[in-house]
């Protein structure tokens, strides 16, 4: 009887009831309690269930409708795309901007004339240099800013289109590396090796673009579009530049110089005079014709006459 108790009382902790018993025999239902906690448990799960079943159709459902609004929105895309910008001044103008690039060919030319003109004033390199600088970071930033803003695309190329070329609608401006190339050759060559860079850049590349349009047909091409009509005018206006420049400029207004400015002297060269300015023509028309890594000429041109002209008159040098 004893065990028969004890029994009933673990049965009892098992939130069973007991309904009768005689001594071996006990017969047991389910407590009360927890038939109600199992029914309610039994109701929350089929809740559960019919809840994650409509959570699913809806979501099915906002799937679908989300894919209809993308090809929706994918249709008014393609019905509304725009026309690729074009130039207005080149339309306005035809082959005067477009073709013969007239407005941007003067203002590169005249860089190498203000250049002399602020050499015969007594402007130094180091007071020229910051000023570039700051061009450059406006210049740039200029561009950073209408890749990212199509309407202020719009309104630069408006205005400054005339100097613009078509590709550059979309891409870095040419004056970015002129400027480049300037603060290079002015921060790290002598005065005269800076200016004949310059003087190549500005008007033996102008001379090689012009002619070699004109007359390349009717030449050799040299590669990369270069033609030997182009070629041929670069190293012509290379001579004449190294002619103005040692024979005029540097005698005359030398009182502007520094001790060391110029690095070629006859007094201080084995080069003779006829030599050099051969040289130069040869410089300014390799330089045109290189095309490195398809690097904008505005950098490569200065860049390159400057360190081999330098070169070669360090290497020959009287000791």
């Amino acid at each position: 009887m004893l065990n028969s108790t004890k029994s009933i009382q673990k049965l009892s902790d098992r939130n069973y009831e007991v309904k009768k018993f005689e001594d071996d025999e006990i017969t047991l239902t389910p407590h009360t309690n927890t038939q109600k906690s199992l029914n309610h448990q039994l109701i929350d799960s089929e809740t559960s269930t019919i809840s994650s079943s409509s959570s699913s159709s809806f979501s099915c459902s906002s799937t679908y409708i989300s894919e209809n609004s993308s090809l929706r929105e994918n249709s008014k895309l393609k019905n509304n795309i725009s026309k690729p910008i074009t130039i207005p001044s080149h339309i306005r103008f035809g082959s005067f901007i477009h073709k013969n690039e007239i407005p941007r060919k003067v203002f590169h030319s005249s860089i190498g004339f203000l250049t002399l003109w602020l050499y015969a004033v007594g402007i130094q390199f180091s007071q020229v240099t910051p000023i570039l600088m700051a061009i450059l970071v406006i210049v740039l930033s200029s561009d950073l800013i209408r890749f990212r803003w199509p309407a202020f695309n719009e309104i630069y190329i408006s205005v400054l289109g005339p100097l613009m070329r078509q590709k550059e609608i979309n891409s870095y401006n040419g004056v970015i590396f002129y400027l480049i190339g300037l603060i290079f050759v002015f921060s790290f060559f002598p005065k005269d090796v800076s200016l004949i860079s310059l003087l190549l850049l500005s008007w033996a590349d102008t001379a090689a673009s012009t002619f070699g349009r004109a007359y390349g047909h009717l030449t050799p091409k040299i590669g990369n579009g270069k033609s030997l009509a182009g070629s041929l005018a670069a190293f012509a206006t290379g001579v004449i530049s190294a002619v103005l420049l040692y024979k005029y400029f540097i005698p005359k207004y030398n009182y502007n110089n520094l001790p060391g400015d110029i690095f070629w002297t006859p007094e201080t060269s084995f080069i003779p005079f006829s030599l050099l300015v051969l040289i130069c023509g040869l410089i300014g028309a390799i330089s045109e014709a290189i095309d490195i890594y398809e690097i904008d000429d505005n950098l490569t041109i200065p860049a390159l006459s400057a360190i081999i002209l330098y070169f070669i008159l360090y290497f020959s040098q009287k000791k």
